[in-house]
């Protein structure tokens, strides 16, 4: 992941939980036809989530 521009924080923390059993999901916004805040706001809400910005519990 670090050799397409991804930090070596948020690559061991992708790492950790693929080895977890969790999913990596990468979108082409080039190719979507929509913003990057917009591809990232979508996955949030269907309950993705980064190392910068967590799940929150839903009530």
């Amino acid at each position: 992941m670090t050799d397409h521009g991804v930090s070596q924080v948020d690559a061991s923390y992708y790492e950790g939980r693929i080895n977890e059993g969790g999913v990596f999901v990468s979108v082409d916004t080039s190719a979507a036809g929509i913003s990057t805040d917009d591809a990232a706001d979508v996955l949030y809400r269907s309950g993705g989530h980064t190392s910068t910005r967590t799940k929150v519990a839903v009530a």
